[in-house]
């Protein structure tokens, strides 16, 4: 068997799936309760999908070594998948209980993401010229649109309790690994399958407790799907058409709620689906097809 396709497999999907499984068996032991379950994956569950990005990144990357002093944006996604692990689980930690826990959500929901989009794309701001307030206005906006994916997220989770959102948001993203893939970088296309993996543990888990919502999955999610689209953009040749189109498609399974099939579990699950998977499978095309027309001689 090819040893690159093992390391892929044993290092970048093998273990996020493990891990985000077993961080989530409390949550499928109270598979009888409902409202523990319906509350979300928990402190426990979001910190171990953000630990199952890094461990799978990490893998990927040939070892903890590689990822101990992050220079590359690779190193650095590692980083940024556990950081949204510790993210979802204060932003669940929180609650909503008063005013001022929700201002503390509002104000983690964007400036984590500000500053870490501010580390993650050092490179793009050493090589942009533009200065200092340039660049800050640049990655709030970026850190803005994060914080609307993480809070999308985070609601659908919580309006669709069972496997089908999770199943979903890993296809998704499993398409969103293509598309890197298909614009020269493998490497982005194989985290991305780590992100998928970890997605797919939670869909197991939600599988075998029903009443399992994902809220508290959106930060990890949002925070990883982000960096791997920035870095495939500006790191790789991922187009702007092709990066949105990743970065909506988790948020299109909510459209199903507005339909009269969602009182049809199948038809309802196999639409969110399909209208997680259809954008990046689209601008995997785009990416196949514009490598294509580059390489047709003239």
């Amino acid at each position: 068997m090819d040893p690159a396709f093992l390391k892929v497999v044993l290092g970048g999907i093998v273990p996020p799936f493990a891990i985000a499984v077993a961080f989530l068996l409390p949550r499928l032991r109270r598979a009888g309760d409902a409202s523990r379950a319906e509350g979300g994956i928990g402190v426990l569950g979001a910190l171990g999908l953000g630990l199952a990005l890094a461990v799978g990144t990490a893998f990927l990357l040939g070892g903890f070594e590689g990822v101990r002093r992050p220079v590359s944006v690779l190193q650095k996604l590692a980083w940024l998948g556990l950081a949204g692990g510790v993210g979802g689980a204060l932003d669940l930690a929180l609650g909503a209980r008063d005013p001022a826990r929700l201002a503390a959500r509002a104000l983690l929901r964007v400036g984590l993401p500000a500053t870490l989009l501010w580390w993650f794309l050092g490179f793009v701001r050493a090589q942009g010229g533009g200065g200092e307030v340039e660049a800050a206005l640049w990655i709030g906006a970026l850190a803005a649109g994060v914080a609307l994916l993480w809070s999308g997220l985070d609601f659908l989770g919580g309006l669709r309790p069972g496997p089908s959102l999770p199943i979903a948001w890993a296809a998704s993203a499993g398409g969103a690994g293509l598309a890197l893939l298909l614009s020269s970088s493998a490497s982005l296309g194989q985290t991305a399958g780590a992100l998928a993996s970890a997605l797919a543990g939670l869909a197991a888990v939600a599988l075998a407790n029903r009443h399992l919502s994902a809220r508290g999955a959106g930060g990890p999610t949002a925070l990883a799907l982000a960096g791997l689209l920035l870095a495939g953009r500006y790191a790789a040749d991922l187009t702007a058409l092709g990066a949105l189109l990743c970065a909506v498609a988790p948020l299109l399974p909510g459209l199903v709620e507005l339909l009269p099939v969602r009182r049809s579990p199948r038809t309802a699950g196999a639409l969110r689906v399909l209208l997680a998977a259809a954008p990046p499978l689209y601008a995997a095309w785009l990416a196949h097809a514009g490598a294509a027309a580059q390489s047709t001689p003239y």
